[in-house]
This record gives structure tokens, sequence and C-alpha cells, in this order.
């Protein structure tokens, strides 16, 4: 059974529900659906006026849910489950009423159930192997387009003159409905393409503790099955990648308890140079203050391990190799703690290729099985902190925000947990980047 992050302070949620505004402001939209239905059906003064009233204050909520969650960095799984799933019956919903009512042809309901039915069951395909698919671009821009569309029908029963218009906003909803499946379908393919049933990038450890290096670093596929003809990049990764290039965003990474994990998957990706500037291990102390910029003092009030020591990172990633979003990781694996990092040297990346030092494969592991009860470890603040817990920072164009999780697997386990949920966190940021206009580089 696959361990989950378990987060604090409400950042991101991962395994149980999270109730935060995000999440509310998109439930809110499901409970709008049975008032919606009444004002369409019912007959009285301005019903039709009050229903896309109502209509449209309630799609507001799509837009500002994503802001919000983003901005208080309260992205969550569910979030991200409900919010896709909110438009689609939300739309629906009044579309059915409106067949019903003789104010639009049933085919243009079953072009736009049929795919939103196909994307849902392409995220449930994605649910059962792990995976969670995102709202993507084109597929906010096909909500818009049903959104205005649907108003429109809405208001041609009151308002004759407006037919034309909702016919024509009608036939751009379709189009873009049919567009955006396909887009979809073309960026998660690789979730219906399982090869030969190995798993990719599920980090198989050898009995050495760290990964073999033989195949590709840090990184090698689980069972027993050669890499020849197999795609071992992280589907993460390679998403991670496309939005990247198409948003012509570049990134930067500072890992201290990953050690090159991150951009070891990063990289793994073919024309990664394209986009990845560089990265810093920063695994002493030292290094964070010297090539990172992180201030003494806030190592010292809040040790290496903390919310504000990982942002501090990220920050100084970014504004080393000016690039677009940099991401940090800092957390506890295994047992040693953070103080034992004073004796490892930074290393510094520069590029798309990795230099030396990426990977430490036969060093000792230092794991304790996850059932077993590990103290908490010392950190340069003088305080003692969990086994698992893990701070990873994420800088843009909106800021930066840290998000908290505790791990419970072992050291190698811990790293590839952080490393995978940076590349979630990761993909996220730069969908929105990409949404963004550039403000110029940091100075």
């Amino acid at each position: 059974m696959e361990s989950r992050a378990t987060p604090s302070g409400g950042s991101i949620e991962v395994g149980g529900p999270v109730v935060n505004l995000p999440n509310a402001l998109t439930v809110s939209r499901l409970a709008a659906i049975p008032l919606l239905m009444a004002l369409l059906l019912l007959r009285f003064d301005y019903h039709d006026q009050l229903a896309a009233a109502v209509f449209c204050i309630f799609s507001l909520t799509d837009t500002l849910d994503g802001q919000i969650a983003r901005r208080q960095g309260t992205v969550s799984d569910l979030g991200k489950f409900l919010d896709p799933l909110a438009d689609k019956l939300f739309v629906l919903s009044v579309l059915i009423v409106l067949v019903q009512e003789g104010l639009v042809a049933a085919w243009v309901v079953v072009v736009i159930f049929s795919r939103e039915l196909l994307i849902t069951l392409l995220r449930t395909v994605a649910a059962s192997q792990g995976r969670m698919i995102a709202a993507a671009p084109l597929g906010k821009t096909k909500t818009v387009t049903q959104i205005v569309a649907v108003a429109l029908l809405i208001l041609q029963r009151p308002y004759p003159a407006v037919v034309p218009a909702a016919d024509v906003a009608v036939a751009f909803a379709v189009v873009f409905t049919l567009w955006s499946g396909l887009d979809y379908l073309r960026r998660f393919r690789y979730v219906l393409r399982p090869v030969g049933g190995a798993q990719l990038a599920s980090f198989a450890v050898p009995s050495g503790g760290a990964p073999s290096s033989d195949l590709r670093g840090d990184v090698r596929l689980s069972g027993d099955l050669p890499p020849q003809g197999l795609d071992a990049v992280d589907p993460m990764a390679r998403e991670l990648g496309s939005v990247l290039r198409l948003g012509g965003l570049t990134l930067a990474v500072a890992e201290s308890c990953t050690g090159g994990l991150l951009a070891t998957l990063i990289t793994d990706q073919p024309g990664s140079s394209a986009y990845f500037l560089g990265g810093i291990v920063a695994y002493a102390d030292a290094v964070k203050r010297e090539q990172l910029g992180v201030p003494a003092d806030l190592l010292t009030r809040h040790g290496a391990v903390s919310r504000e020591v990982a942002m501090a990172m990220a920050d100084g990633a970014r504004l080393r190799f000016r690039s677009t979003l940099a991401v940090a990781v800092t957390g506890i694996a295994g047992e040693g703690g953070a103080l034992g990092r004073s004796a490892r040297p930074g290393t510094l990346r520069q590029g798309g290729a990795l230099g030396a030092g990426s990977a430490r494969p036969g060093a000792p592991r230092g794991d304790v099985p996850p059932h077993m009860d590990v103290p908490p470890q010392p950190d340069a603040d003088d305080s003692h902190k969990a086994v698992g817990l893990t701070y990873i920072a994420v800088a843009g164009r909106a800021g930066t925000v840290a998000h908290e999780y505790t791990f419970d697997r072992d050291r190698w386990g811990n790293r590839r947990e952080a490393a995978r949920q940076a590349l979630k966190l990761l993909v996220d940021e730069a969908r929105a980047a990409a949404e963004t206009p550039a403000q110029g580089r940091p100075t």
C-alpha cells in the first residue's frame, strides 16, 4: 500500500479531505444547481433574468477558487478533483433543463456530455495509477465558452434579439469542447499506455540502499525488465517539461534532503536544457548561506528544516539563476537529522546536464522501516524534529509559497516522495505562471 504525505498547516491536501475557502467555493457551484433548475422551470416575473444572474455569479467561483488556492498555498487533491467535476455538473444540469424547455438542440448536450464522460474516464484511470490530472488551460477556456453560451441561451427567452448571439456562442462552445477533449488525450496519453505491467519511475531500491547507478543515475524501473525500449521519464516530469516549454518558462532547483534527485527526474526528460537552468544541492548549512543567500540568523532561529528556510532557498535559487520558477526542498529524510549535513558539501550544477555528486550510490541508508518508532532528529535551531518532516517551497511571479509534509517512509522513500510532491507543485505553478503575463526576471 502506497504511503501518502500527511501535511500540516493546511497547505496541501494529499490524503483526507480539506475544508478551506477554495474548496467551499467549488462546492457552492454544486449547491447552486437545484436553485438554478427551479428558476428555469418555474414561471414568475423575471425568473429567466434571475436564473442568468445566479448562473453568472456562481460561474465566477470557478475562477476565484483556483486563484485563492494558489495564493494561499491551499491547492489540494480534493480541489483538483472537485473543481472539474463541479464545472461539468453545473453546466450540464442547466443545459439539460434548456433542452427540456426547447432552448437548445439535444445534440449539443450529447457532444458536451460525451467529451466530459471521456475526460472523467481518463481521470479515473489516472487515479487508479496513483496520478492526479488537474485542469489544463484549454479546459478552462472550454468552460468559459460554455458559460457564455449557457448565459445567452437563458436570456434568449425573455430577449429574442439575443438568439443570433446565442447561436454563435453555442458553436464556439462546441468547437472548444471538442478541441479541449483532444488536448487532454494528447497531454495525458501516457495514462492509457501502460508498459508491460511495469510501473515507470517507481524507484526500486537495491539492497545497498541507494538506487543503482547503472540505470539513469538515481532512478531505475521497477521489476526486472531492462530499460531498452521503455520510457523511463517520470510522467509528472514529462508534463512539467511540456508546460514549461509551451509557456516559455525556465526553472531552477535548490535541494537539501533530496540530494539532487529532483534535478535528476527533471533532466531525465530529453530536451530539458530548454527550460532547466540548473540547481544547487545545498546539503550543508554553509552552502545554503553562501550559494543561496539564506540568512544565518534564519537558520539559527528556525533551523534548516523549516518553512522560512525553504522559502529563502527557493528565492535564492530563483535570484541566482534568474529563472521564472524555482523550487526548494529541505527535510529530515532519516536518522542523523539536519545537523549531520555539515560534512556534506553542496554541488552547483549549471545547464541541463548534471555534474558529479548527483547521487550517492552505495552510501549507507540509515533507514528505519515505516512501522518502527524513530525519535525526533536534531536541527540547527537546537530543536528536535520528526523524521519525514519536509518543506517544499515554490517561488514564481506571484510570490513564494511553502508547503509542509510529514512522510512516513524509510530514508529513500521519504526522499522519493519529496521529489514527487515537488514535481506536482511545480506543474501547478507552471500552469499558473503560463497564464500570467511576465513582469521581468528577478533582480
